[in-house]
This record gives structure tokens, sequence and C-alpha cells, in this order.
């Protein structure tokens, strides 16, 4: 072997080795170049989000023909903090517990965050601010915190002063929005409630949360090699929020709130709800539900009692029993086959294949006519007009009503109800839900149906906007939307005079109101038992009203849940209608029509 061949080999991979080495230094002084200038960017330059003002929901008042605030959005600040420029803890974090109103529990968790050594909770940011840990401070708060650190501290809330309030002892202060409702539990379970986190949860504020919450904007901030902030460098703006103007007339939703409240505990009902529409628009007026809460303290609820959150006139279907009968008669009436005056005679029981349908106390009938069948709630006469309408017929007007469907409603939430099948509509399919059993629904969709009753057989789509108003202060007036024909203008007529008898000579004498024609009808139902069947002592009331009777202005639906203190819904949902019809047309000032 050559003997240079062990140098000409060594002098190779010294030469090779150099190569790589220069390579790499290339990529790094080269190749990683763009790296580099984003990572010392990165180092010098911190962002933060500012949030955006959430668009305000308004109420109508007719009373004094201004809206008033339902849910605002209020300036307040969050503190954050860089910890490793935290100079005295232990004067900031006393400070923080008293002004925050802290738990003692909570302290060693404040230590964790403002000190470098024992924060554990750092973002992406190089370890060099904490995310913020407190929300909803007010500018006397921010101001006593700069006291308690530092007496000679003045802080600068002009808004030249940008997006963020620093001052040197490692704390600095976010300026954000915190979400109020002026009125208190007035139409909480339409608006929901908007959580810490800035989310709109449940009602109004989570159906519509895109549009309220607009969209966030950033703020930079420039940094020295210590990461202490030293000024504010720019910022990108943000969109504020759409605002609403709902359809809810103040006033109205405090009377109905009250009387529902007082129906609850006057008959021993474990809940109750009332939804009342615009007849001819099918705008929702009022709806509220008992018990409620207070969307600004939404937190005090506790985990096991989150169920009251949920508004039961959209997210709740029911079996809602014989306030149905009058839409199963109008059928009938519609395709001329029978009329308010054909008489009839109904026995107390009937067998329909292995079941048994009963009237109340198995009473029977001696020619009686259609009319005095809805006055009297005769069960057994309902299932001989469903066996004259037969499936085909009752199963097309249900599909007109949009049984099965959700109504649209601008809440979240919102259930469909259930309509079986048309092919398993049988005979005893039919036959229960001639007289409201066998089919459920929400309070708000048997509302909206019963606007086919009450506009001269045109369906009416349930609204809750009344007016749009963008960020620029342009305003969209939102125009009513008709779901369609029903019955003819002749049926609804005789439909609601029929009715009327029901209030005058039946059994919803307590739904009446001095001087005006009311059209009503009761519903006492048993409550379905999930294990199935139902049960034989708890029972849903209801009641549905529309006034006054020869052009109605408005539909009332009211339902209480296993009232203890009344036994049909004649005693207790009927005056509770009775009560809030008596104000809504005091409150329009509609003139007597039953001189």
């Amino acid at each position: 072997m050559d003997s240079k061949t062990p140098l000409s080999f060594f002098i190779a991979v010294v030469l090779l080795t150099g190569l790589l080495m220069l390579g790499k230094l290339w990529q790094q002084s080269v190749g990683m170049h763009s790296y580099y200038i984003a990572s010392a960017e990165r180092q010098q330059f911190a962002t933060q989000e500012i949030q955006a003002q959430r668009g305000i929901i308004y109420a109508a008042d007719t009373e004094s023909g201004q809206p008033i605030i339902l849910a605002d959005s209020i300036q307040r600040y969050a503190v954050s903090a860089t910890p490793r420029h935290v100079d005295n803890p232990d004067v900031i974090v006393p400070s923080l517990m008293r002004h925050l109103q802290l738990e003692p529990e909570e302290e060693q968790t404040l230590w964790n965050k403002l000190t470098y050594e024992g924060s554990t909770n750092w973002p992406d940011d190089e370890g060099y601010y904490t995310s913020p840990f407190a929300h909803g401070l007010t500018k006397e708060q921010i101001e006593a915190i700069a006291n308690d650190i530092d007496p000679d501290i003045k802080i600068n809330f002009d808004v030249a002063q940008g997006d963020l309030i620093y001052f040197t002892n490692g704390l600095f202060f976010i300026k954000e929005f915190q979400r109020v409702y002026p009125e208190g539990q007035l139409a909480a379970h339409i608006l929901g409630y908007v959580n810490f986190e800035g989310e709109g949860q449940y009602g109004f504020e989570q159906f519509m949360a895109r549009d309220l919450q607009g969209s966030a904007g950033n703020v930079a901030v420039e940094r020295d090699s210590r990461g202490r902030l030293l000024t504010q460098v720019g910022s990108v703006s943000g969109r504020n929020g759409y605002s609403y103007v709902l359809t809810i007339d103040r006033n109205i939703q405090y009377k109905a709130e009250e009387v529902i409240a007082d129906a609850v505990e006057k008959y021993g009902a474990e809940s109750g709800s009332m939804v009342i529409l615009n007849a001819k628009t099918g705008a929702v007026l009022a709806m509220t539900s008992n018990p409620t809460f207070d969307p600004n303290k939404f937190f005090e609820v506790e985990k096991e009692n989150h169920s009251v959150f949920v508004n039961p006139i959209v997210s709740s279907r029911f079996e809602f029993g014989s306030v149905v009968k009058p839409l199963i008669m109008a059928m009938a009436i519609d395709k001329q086959l029978t009329n308010p005056d054909e008489t009839g005679s109904y026995e107390g029981s009937i067998k329909i294949g292995q079941h048994t349908i009963s009237n109340v106390e198995k009473k029977a009938y001696q020619n009686i006519t259609m009319t005095e069948v809805l006055e009297n709630s005769v069960n057994t006469a309902m299932v001989a007009v469903g066996n004259l309408l037969g499936s085909d017929n009752m199963y097309d007007y249900l599909e007109k009503l949009k049984f099965g469907q959700i109504t649209g409603i601008q809440l979240a939430g919102e259930e469909s109800g259930y309509l079986l099948p048309r092919e398993k509509m049988k005979d005893i399919q039919r036959s229960t839900i001639s007289f409201g059993q066998g089919i459920d629904t929400t309070a708000l969709h048997l509302a909206t149906a019963y606007t086919a009753i009450a506009n001269n057989g045109i369906m009416m789509q349930p609204n809750l906007i009344s007016e749009i108003i963008a960020p620029d202060g342009s305003r969209t007036t939102i125009e009513p939307k008709e779901v369609g024909r029903v019955f003819t203008e002749d049926t609804t007529r005789q439909i609601r005079n029929m009715m009327v008898s029901v209030v005058v000579s039946g059994h919803a004498r307590q739904a009446a109101v001095r001087g005006y024609k009311i059209a009503g009808k009761t519903g006492t139902a048993q409550i379905s038992d999930p294990a199935g069947g139902y049960y034989d002592n708890r029972f849903r009331h209801s009641f549905i009203a529309l006034a006054p009777s020869d052009e109605p202005e408005f539909v009332v639906f009211i339902t209480l849940e296993n009232p203890a203190n009344a036994e049909f819904s004649a005693a207790s949902a009927a005056p509770a209608s009775g009560e809030i019809t008596k104000y809504l047309l005091n409150y329009y000032q509609i003139p007597p029509t039953n001189k």
C-alpha cells in the first residue's frame, strides 16, 4: 500500500468535515435568516387580542315610544402581568385579593401567577406575560390597586393612551367589555347570558352570537430585551357587533312574568310558561317561564339547577291535550265534513282495538252540537270527528300546520316536536291525535299554529327581531313572513265563534273579559311517563286564547306543569289567561267588542 494513502484519506476527511461545517454555518446564517428575524421580532413585540363591543339588545316600549335596553356591554378592564418584573408581590397580591374580592384559598394561585419561579401558566410567548387572570375591573379598582403599589402612579385613561394601561411593577390592564342586563330577570329565557369567556349561552345571546359579538382587534406592544413592556406600537381594529331591537314589549313582558309567577305560586305548579304573539304578524310580544334566573348572576346558579337556563317554550315538547281539539275541528269543517250546528250522540267510553278512550268521568252526551263538543271537551266525539276526516286528510293539515318541524324562531335550542310518519297513522293514532294525545310539540309551535285560526286561515312565521342596527348605524326593518294558508277564512270565523262559546258557555268562563268576545280552549292533559304510558296523578294544564275574537290581535298560550291546587285548567290556566288578556286589551286601548 502507498504510504501516502493514510495521509490523503485524513486530508479528505478534514476537508469534507470542513465543507459540512461551512454548509451548516451558511444554512444558519442565510437559510435560517428569516427564522431568526421572526424569532427576534417575537421577542421584541407582544400582541394582545382586544374585544369588540358586543351589540346592544333592545325591547320595545309602546307606552313611552322609546326602546329600552335589555342587554348592554360596558367598558371594563382585565388584569395581566409580566411575572419576571413583579418586584413586590407581597404588596401586589394582598391588594389584588382585596380589590378583586377573592377567596382566601385563591391566594396561592395568585402568587403562582405573579411570581416567575412559581408560575406554571405560561402562554407560548417565551414566558414574558400571563394571559389575563381577572376580568371586569372598573377604573376605580385599577386606581386603588395602583395606589397600593405606588401612590405616585397616576393612571391615564385617555383614549389616546391606547388599549393597554401600564405601570412599571409588572402589572398591566387591557380594555374589555362586560355584559350587563339592566332589567335583571326580565326576559331572561329570551336573552340567555354571556359567560366569562365572552360566549353567548342559551337564548338570543347564543343564537345570534356571531353577529352580536363582532370581530376582535389586536394591539402590538414593544418590549425590551428583558421582556419589559415599553409602549403600544400598533393595532388592528376589530368590528363591533350588530345590535337588535326585539319585538318584545317591555311592559307586556313584565306583566306576563308577573301573571305566570303568581299562577305558579297560587296553583302550586312545578313550573309555568306563557307566550304571546301578534296574531297578524307573528311577532313575539312576550315569552316567559317560571322558575327563572338573573342573567347578571348566572354564575350563582348551582350546576344541578342549570336546567333553569333552558327555555321550555322552545326547547321542551309536550302533549298538550284538548287545546288541540279546535285545530282538528277546523280541519273537518274546512273539508265540509261537519259544521258547528251538526248534532250527534256520543258514548262515555269507546274501544279502538285494544285501547279504551273515555270522557271525563266517562260521561255520555246525547244530541249535542259540534260547538257543544268543544264546550264540554268531549273526547269520544272528537274521535268521531277524526274518523270523518280520515288519516290522510288529518296528516295533510298537520303538515300544513308544520307539526314535527321547528318554527325557525331566533333562539338557541329549539326542538321540533314529533309527528309520526304518514304510513304509521293508523286508527288508534288518528283517534288519540283527535283529542290531543299521541302528538307532541312545543308551546311556541302550538301558539304559532293558532295564528292560522286568528289570522283568517294564514299561518304566520313567529319572529323575535323588529330591527337590526349595523355597527355603522344603518337600520334594517324585519317584515312579517307568512308560512302559508291552512284554512279558508270562513272556516276560521266558524272556529273562533265555537271557541267563544267555550268561554261563554263552556269550561272556560274564567278566561272571559267583560266587554270583549274572547275565543279560547282549555286543556288538561295527562303527563306522559318516560317509561311508557301516562301518569295517573300528574297533569299539564293549558289554555289558548285569541282576542278579540272577531279580529284577533293576540294569541296567548299558557301552560302550568302539574298544579297541586287545581284539578282542571279551567280553574288555573284559564283565569291566568283572562288576567293577561284583559291587560293586553287595555294596554293597546282596543275598544270593547261585546257591548
